[in-house]
């Protein structure tokens, strides 16, 4: 049977080709042999991402695996502009509007029987649920296989969820680099280049590129009048501008604060309490400690989730710039929903404020809190690194201190 397949099918099949391969636990010889369609060079070919001429091919290897092309019918075509206010929504950050067009775009395709229009439907579903939890383990190793048979619009979110993922939960700086040079080296949309701009600061921490890729993608959220989009380039320019280009932080600090008293109702409030936080950073970068303790403090009473990072990061101003820490500032304190690896270093405080010893406190990093420091991020590192150096100058355990920088590559 002629399908009369566009190119762009053809691509999708090669990938859903491997994918349904693997699930088989078939080799690529096995399944020549068995459908017996096609040649291994071909197939080869196919699962590469060529594209076979014959039509008929396809037919044939989606009839051997079970599945079938929807028939004179091409979905993205038909529900094109559905498409486009899926993408125009999920661009321009309108989350209501971009969960009712999902929901009424998979009612329509629930009308066709097609693999791809499967495929479709079940990411959205994952997009879905992705709304009120972290994608899962099993969904990341399912869609970095499949992601790209999705049509464009669905594609691009499900590539910030697989980003995202990596990032958050696996944070394997060389599976986050191979993604973002396959989908995030040219960013096609804001929500996308702000993927990218975390990474070029974060993970390969070129700043300057980030910083630049900001405010190329500023002036193309002013061009279109994207609010959000704004907002967030601007929130990274500060945080760059810190890094790289300090003597640009305060332009874009007084544009952002001239954005929100002009837009502030249309930013979401986790958004600028996260910008909060960063400003907090910015200043403690830029060693001005006593604005950094007040924007961590102001961040620290704005939340009542995951607030160990910021607090210990405050901590570390107060010492910078006191020789002391204190909590009296803060209404609210909780501990119990950060990691084990946060909580050991927030004890650390808690003995500090209760009097312990220098030697007690300095067996207390050495014996507890380094196995954990190994595992987080240099910024926590660098705090205790700061404390040991203290509480060497009383014990003058000097040994311990070259034991830590050792085992820390500090």
């Amino acid at each position: 049977m002629l399908l009369d397949l566009s190119v762009k099918q053809k691509e999708a099949y090669g990938v859903l080709f491997r994918y349904l391969r693997i699930q088989k636990k078939l080799t690529q010889k096995e399944v020549v042999e068995k459908s017996k369609i096609i040649s291994l060079r071909t197939y080869l070919a196919i699962e590469n991402g060529q594209i076979a001429k014959d039509d008929e091919i396809y037919d044939g290897l989606l009839n051997f695996y079970g599945f079938h092309h929807f028939y004179n019918f091409d979905s993205e075509q038909a529900f094109l502009k559905l498409y486009k206010a899926i993408k125009h929504a999920d661009e321009y950050y309108e989350i209501n509007q971009l969960y009712n067009l999902l929901s009424e775009l998979k009612n329509n395709l629930l009308e066709c029987d097609g693999i791809l229009e499967h495929f479709s439907i079940e990411a959205i579903q994952v997009i879905q649920s992705c709304r009120s939890q972290e994608l899962s383990a099993n969904q990341y190793i399912q869609w970095i296989q499949l992601y790209k048979i999705l049509p464009d619009s669905l594609k691009n979110i499900m590539i910030r969820l697989l980003y995202e993922y990596q990032y958050q939960i696996e944070h394997n700086p060389s599976k986050l680099i191979n993604f973002y040079k396959k989908e995030l080296t040219n960013p096609s949309q804001i929500r996308l280049a702000m993927c990218a701009i975390k990474h070029e600061s974060n993970i390969v921490h070129n700043h300057f590129h980030a910083f630049e890729l900001a405010r190329k993608w500023l002036k193309k959220s002013k061009q279109m009048k994207n609010l959000t989009g704004m907002f967030d380039c601007l929130h990274w320019l500060c945080n760059l501008s810190s890094e790289c280009e300090q003597n640009e932080f305060f332009k874009y600090l007084n544009e952002i604060n001239l954005f929100l008293s002009q837009y502030k109702e249309h930013i979401s409030k986790d958004r600028i309490q996260i910008f909060h936080v960063n400003l907090a950073g910015c200043y403690e970068r830029l060693k001005m400690y006593d604005k950094a303790i007040e924007w961590y403090t102001i961040y620290l009473n704005e939340t009542t989730s995951h607030q160990l990072p910021a607090l210990l990061f405050m901590f570390h101003c107060q010492f910078l710039a006191y020789g002391k820490f204190w909590i009296s500032d803060i209404k609210y304190i909780n501990i119990l929903d950060s990691s084990d690896a946060l909580q050991a270093c927030y004890q650390y405080f808690d003995y500090l404020s209760s009097g312990k010893e220098s030697i007690f406190l300095e067996q207390y990093i050495m014996k507890e809190l380094l196995p954990y420091l190994k595992t987080l991020h240099p910024k926590f590192q660098k705090i205790f690194h700061y404390q040991l150096q203290t509480l060497i100058k009383k014990t003058h355990n000097y040994k311990q201190l070259l034991l830590f920088e050792t085992r820390l590559h500090i």
